[in-house]
């Protein structure tokens, strides 16, 4: 046997480098986009356990006070509105955020408390701006089933 065969018959040829470039970009069309929606997905739970650490926080501040605050820096957060981080790390600034933390037309007797999506988060269309009521009233700006 010739040992030129040999080493002709070694490797891939070009069909069969084509159908594994092929088959990897199916696969990674399919995935990227799944991933991504599980990390908006996964955002969107520290978002909500946010705004529930926040009611839970008005709710104490209501019984020692007899009036809910209109300030968030009142109930121990650092700014009014503040940003949380995909570790629900309050953070002073927009950058790295994934929600801007607010309370929309607070006053002594009520309040709704909102979570509005920064950065990649905003492409979390199905959801949007997810908010609760100081009654517990769950609500999101988009039509998916956020809470």
């Amino acid at each position: 046997m010739n040992s030129s065969a040999i080493i002709a018959n070694r490797g891939f040829s070009l069909i069969e480098l084509m159908i594994v470039v092929v088959i990897v970009a199916v696969l990674a069309a399919v995935a990227v986009p799944s991933y991504q929606n599980s990390v908006l997905k996964s955002n969107r739970g520290v978002g909500k356990t946010e705004l529930l650490t926040l009611i839970a926080r008005q709710e104490q501040y209501f019984v020692n006070n007899k009036a809910y605050a209109t300030d968030l820096t009142d109930l121990g957060f650092p700014a009014n509105p503040y940003f949380i981080d995909n570790s629900g790390n309050s953070l002073a600034a927009s950058a790295g955020s994934i929600y801007q933390i607010s309370l929309s037309a607070p006053t002594n007797s009520s309040f709704t408390a909102q979570a509005t999506p920064q950065n990649n988060q905003t492409n979390d269309s199905s959801c949007g701006t997810l908010s609760i009521t100081h009654r517990g009233v769950e609500s999101a700006s988009g039509s998916g089933d956020c809470w």
